[in-house]
């Protein structure tokens, strides 16, 4: 797998420069889970449980699920539009050293999503207000 290390770099870069991207990725689902956790937080859900309880991990999911899906689709679309792939092509990487590079990044940002949706799901109320 040669040039696996500059590959993840690349994907990185490219994925943290891009705002969009990051909008979507971490700021879009975590106003569904503040918005949602404002207006419905304090509702119980049954068993003891309140609603936050069953929306966090639900949006968290969706919010991985959907930066995984299109993180990967839309950044290969992308460089085949701008013929980057076709540069990769001719270079000693592999197809498999390519896709586990963007599965690399795809992994991190995962658990930095996990790990801050769990971090604003279990705010209090009073912290978001």
């Amino acid at each position: 797998m040669t040039g696996l290390k500059p590959l993840v770099r690349a994907h990185f870069l490219a994925s943290s420069r891009n705002k969009t991207e990051i909008f979507f990725t971490f700021a879009f689902p975590l106003i569904f889970v503040i918005v949602f956790g404002l207006l419905f937080g304090n509702q119980s859900a049954g068993d003891g449980k309140k609603t936050i309880d069953f929306l966090a991990p639900g949006v968290m999911a969706w919010g991985v699920g959907n930066a995984a899906v299109f993180g990967v689709g839309y950044s290969l679309v992308k460089w085949r539009e701008t013929d980057l792939l076709r540069l990769i092509r001719r270079t000693p990487t592999s197809i498999l050293t390519l896709l586990v590079s963007r599965l690399a990044i795809v992994l991190l940002v995962a658990l930095f999503q996990a790990a801050l949706f769990l971090t604003v799901a279990m705010l209090p109320p009073s912290a978001c207000t």
